[in-house]
């Protein structure tokens, strides 16, 4: 019930323009590497490509975190590359 009244919110937020667009994550399917993108406009793959990205961040260490590998172990295995 609080579910739909929020998204109700968020649509009518989308349609006076209050907001661009909004992300619905449900649990079940994040964990399958579905999230959901609302938006009145088409928007441009740019501009989600570093949504995407962080959303796969997140999602890997959900998985790995249920595999039971450590926050430290992680955090090492994640470290981003520094090009000099």
């Amino acid at each position: 019930m609080v579910e739909k009244a929020v998204l109700g919110k968020a649509d009518s937020l989308l349609q006076v323009k209050r907001i661009s667009g909004y992300l619905r994550i449900d649990p079940g399917t994040f964990q399958q590497g579905v999230v959901e993108f609302h938006s009145e406009q088409p928007i441009n793959f740019l501009r989600l490509q570093p949504l995407e990205q962080v959303l796969q961040g997140i999602l890997v260490e959900e998985r790995m975190r249920g595999e039971g590998i450590t926050v430290n172990k992680i955090q090492e295995l994640l470290q981003p590359i520094m090009i000099q």
